[in-house]
This record gives structure tokens, sequence and C-alpha cells, in this order.
């Protein structure tokens, strides 16, 4: 008896279970992936935006009133 046939009724059975379970699985609602890997890249992102918007407004206000007091 060679190995493959040795062995061969474990790998059925095996898959069967397999098929089995991802049945199983599909019955339940599984989680969406941006709910169970939850990315806080979006957030930071927007919390960069805001800060570069912030540092612009300063700069602005910085040059406006170095020019009052330097040239007013």
């Amino acid at each position: 008896m060679s190995r493959k046939e040795r062995f061969r009724s474990r790998g059925r059975a095996r898959r069967a279970r397999t098929a089995e379970n991802f049945e199983e699985q599909q019955g339940d609602e599984l989680p969406s992936r941006k709910n169970k890997h939850v990315s806080t890249r979006q957030q930071l992102t927007k919390l960069y935006y805001n800060l570069l918007i912030v540092l612009f407004v300063c700069l602005v206000v910085g040059l406006l009133i170095y020019g009052r007091s330097a040239y007013g």
C-alpha cells in the first residue's frame, strides 16, 4: 500500500470538516473588515490637514502683525 492510499481518507475527512465549518460560518453574519481592523489613518490625515491650516493662519496673522509694527 502506497503512502497516498494510506492517508487518502484522512485528507477527505479533513476537507469535509472544513467545508462544514465554512457553511456554518456563512450562516452567521461576519463583521466587516472595517469593524474588525479599525484604522486610525483617516483620523490622522484629518488632524494633519487641520494642523496645516492652523499653522498657515498663524503665519498670516503673524506676518500681518509684524508688517503693521515694522511699517505702520
